[in-house]
Formats: C-alpha cells, sequence, structure tokens
C-alpha cells in the first residue's frame, strides 16, 4: 500500500486497519506466539543486567503504587514504570 500524497500517516494505518480481517489475524497467530515467547525469554535472560538495576534504582524513586511487575525481578513499579522497564528488558541483546 503506498501513501497518497494528500493523505497522512494515521490515515493510511486507519485504512490499513480498516480493511483488515480476522482470517488474517489468524493467519498470524504462529509468529504472534513466537513474539511473545521471545519477548518473555529475552526479558527473563537479561533481568539482571545492569541496564535494568540502573532503570529500576532511577525510577523508583519516582513510582507511583506498585502495582505492576518486572519480568523476572521481585520489584514492582506503577504501569508507565514497569512497562517501560520490561520493554527495555525485553530488548536487550
Amino acid at each position: 500500500m503506498r501513501q497518497d500524497e494528500g493523505q497522512g500517516a494515521g490515515a493510511t494505518l486507519a485504512n490499513f486497519g480498516a480493511a483488515t480481517s480476522w482470517a488474517d489475524v489468524a493467519a498470524q497467530s504462529h509468529e504472534a506466539k513466537r513474539s511473545i515467547l521471545n519477548f518473555f525469554a529475552t526479558a527473563l535472560g537479561s533481568a539482571y543486567d545492569p541496564a535494568i538495576t540502573a532503570a529500576l534504582r532511577t525510577l523508583s524513586p519516582f513510582s507511583g503504587a506498585a502495582t505492576s511487575a518486572i519480568v523476572g525481578r521481585p520489584e514492582r513499579l506503577d504501569a508507565l514504570g514497569a512497562a517501560f522497564v520490561n520493554a527495555i528488558s525485553a530488548n536487550l541483546p
């Protein structure tokens, strides 16, 4: 699909989403499972990486109610902080 010059990126994405059927989504279920497994495996493997420890040390004083888990660690942060640390952890080599 090519983005028309008069159409913004948001409209292009919306058109793509509107044209997608459940059959298109179901065809990708195996890849989705692999992606989720990869996310958690990588997050667990890097849970005690120095970058994660530093991120937790930096974010903890600013966290709201500690309601959300950090994958592979006992610490908890607010939802935004936990999502950020989990994203870092899942994307480390």
